[in-house]
């Protein structure tokens, strides 16, 4: 009987808060607060980067009120974080800031069809990558104007909000962010798999030289590359789902690629490690006597890289310790010249005592294909030599007679 008595009680509590909310949405509805709006396009398919009409329909705006426009790419149902997909395209507000409504109950807006607004960096941007698919405009009222729709500030909840029906912009899809991501897994493949150094120009020119990418069929994409310096073979990157949809690329939230190498690992690598522990113990020798250190005082825990794709422990850098003295070496870029078959190395040399910097030096070191560790130069970070050094190293100038 209780249960039942309160059950009733909360019942008619309920109605008769619904009821004072209705009422109050019709007063407010009554004077102009809450507009009843409709969005407009004016066909259903445009060519891509071509001008688009929005019209914007409502029974009043609110005085003081303004309007903002977004472009929003259409996703299937159910599509969920962290197991949906996403546009790379341009999408968000057409406008960096709200539109006026005054005096107004119909706005008409062209829209070029070419960019939108984002803030990558907190400061608005123009974003210019619109992609082929489907898309819908969504639009907000706000009660007040000129609302900023990017950067730092956060609109206000709006007053009223309007779908436009689903509309095509139709060309040649753009899968350049399909053929980035094969290609990087591909080469953090190659890093990962070879425990290679965390830096290297050799790797960032196989980064920069793509391979080739073949839609396999069915919205799959596959990517095959040679790397014949570290693999004697090529590398087959592919999408593990169909990333072309009739929404329009789509790619799943998180990782959607797998790897597979053909390949037979080069004696190469064998040659960057040994050449680099012979040219990173010359370049510590002798800074560890100015330290009062000796290569004993190794710490093997801290000696690790890092990688852009997930985390291995390889041999990138190497730290010495005792007591408040600390000498970290690391490399900061490796490279081998097939025509004198000598390998270069920039290491990055950093002192401290008592948690105070007491240097900061690159050295550049040339070592020959046997190992034997030609020359090293070194100089303090940021002076006229150390650009100099690194000006001659980038441009595989670096003498090593």
């Amino acid at each position: 009987m209780f249960k039942s008595k309160s059950l009733k009680t909360f019942v008619i509590a309920g109605l008769v808060q619904f009821s004072c909310a209705l009422e109050l949405f019709a007063q407010s509805g009554a004077n102009g607060d809450v507009p009843g709006i409709r969005v407009e396009i004016e066909k259903e398919k445009h060519a891509l980067h071509s001008p688009i009409g929005v019209k914007i329909r409502a029974s009043q705006f609110p005085a003081g009120s303004s309007i903002a426009i977004f472009l929003s790419p259409l996703m299937p149902k159910g599509n969920v974080f962290p197991d949906g997909v996403w546009s790379p395209g341009c999408a968000g507000p057409l406008t960096a800031s709200s539109i006026n409504a005054v005096g107004k109950n119909v706005l008409e807006y062209r829209w070029d069809g070419r960019t939108t607004w984002h803030a990558p960096t907190d400061i608005p941007r123009r974003c210019t990558k619109v992609l082929a698919g489907k898309y819908r405009i969504i639009v907000h009222v706000y009660g007040e104007q000129d609302v900023p729709l990017v950067g730092r500030f956060r609109p206000p909840e709006p007053l009223a909000r309007s779908d436009s029906e689903t509309f095509e912009i139709v060309g040649m899809l753009d899968v350049t962010r399909v053929e980035q991501d094969l290609n990087n897994h591909i080469v953090s493949h190659v890093w990962e798999t070879l425990e290679l150094p965390n830096s290297s120009s050799l790797l960032h020119e196989v980064l920069v030289e793509k391979g080739e990418l073949i839609e396999v069929g069915n919205g799959v994409y596959c990517m095959n590359k040679k790397i014949a310096f570290l693999y004697q073979g090529q590398i087959r990157a592919c999408t593990s789902v169909p990333v072309v949809t009739p929404l329009g690329l789509r790619i799943p939230i998180g990782n959607y690629i797998k790897v597979r190498p053909y390949k037979t690992v080069s004696e190469n690598v064998e040659h960057i490690w040994k050449n680099l522990f012979s040219a990173r113990t010359a370049v510590a020798a002798p800074l560890l006597d100015e330290l009062g250190l000796s290569f004993a005082k190794e710490d093997q825990d801290r000696d690790h890289c890092q990688s852009q794709v997930g985390q291995i422990w390889c041999r990138g850098q190497v730290v010495y310790e005792q007591g408040k003295v600390t000498l970290l070496i690391s490399v900061r870029d490796w490279k081998y010249l097939s025509d004198k078959d000598v390998w270069l190395y920039s290491f990055l040399s950093t002192g401290l005592r008592d948690a105070k910097l007491l240097f900061k030096d690159e050295a550049f070191a040339c070592v020959e294909g046997t190992g034997k560790v030609l020359r090293i130069r070194s100089a303090a970070w940021g002076t006229t030599l150390h650009r100099k050094l690194g000006e001659a190293f980038r441009d595989d100038l670096f003498e090593c007679g």
